[in-house]
């Protein structure tokens, strides 16, 4: 097991701007093997404007 954060931020230009924001990304690695697991995480998104949305994911990574 594995914990994992990533942190990320925008900041546009031009006729874009202001739509801009920060992800941050806590998850957690499970490990099968030492090359085989399953990733899962949730992405907390603040948009420079306000707006939040979040979203779950699970990824798998097979190798053999």
């Amino acid at each position: 097991m594995e914990p994992t954060l990533r942190l990320s931020g925008a900041r546009l230009e031009g006729a874009l701007r202001g739509r801009g924001g920060t992800l941050v990304t806590p998850g957690i690695n499970l490990y099968a093997t030492e090359l085989n697991r399953v990733m899962i995480g949730l992405d907390l998104w603040r948009g420079a404007d306000g707006v939040r949305a979040t979203s779950f994911k699970a990824m798998f990574q097979l190798a053999f």
